[in-house]
């Protein structure tokens, strides 16, 4: 079998066209306008891809101001009556009220919360009278002396 010459230069022309339309593109190094075109709209568009993504939360950060929880709000305007001990039945209710929903709180830190559970427990007790003071006393160490004792 014999191949035609008419084949043979099809073959070879292929052969030439695949060599001679090879594409290097580099993108930092482009050598010809069009690909320093198509390097410059890439950088364009991810420049502005980054803004639109992360310019809006940096705006936001720079911009913002902190909200105190109301339990603070609360907490400051009594605190200073407390430390002076001329607080009313109310503002003890509301410094019992900020203490119990900050001991709530899952991120508050052991040590500082047997700090909490002693300021609510002299809380509570500076708000009840002397005799209900006692009785809660004596019950809870029965309770107490009780549950060591089984």
């Amino acid at each position: 079998m014999r191949i035609s010459p008419l084949i043979i230069k099809l073959t070879k022309e292929v052969k030439l066209k695949t060599t001679v339309n090879e594409y290097n593109f580099n993108l930092f190094k482009p050598v010809s306008p069009y690909g320093r075109k198509n390097r410059n709209l890439i950088i364009t568009l991810l420049i502005i891809w980054f803004v639109a993504i992360f310019g809006f939360q940096f705006l936001l950060l720079l911009v913002q101001k902190p909200t105190p929880e109301k339990t603070l709000i609360t907490f400051e305007s009594v605190w200073e009556n407390i430390k002076t001990g001329s607080a009313t039945v109310q503002e003890k209710m509301n410094f019992v009220n900020s203490l119990v929903a900050v001991a709530g709180k899952s991120s508050v830190k052991p040590e500082n919360r047997i700090i909490l559970g002693n300021a609510l427990t002299w809380s509570v007790f500076s708000m009840v009278s002397d005799s209900e003071s006692y009785t809660i006393t004596t019950i809870t160490r029965t309770q107490n002396h009780q549950g060591r004792s089984s």
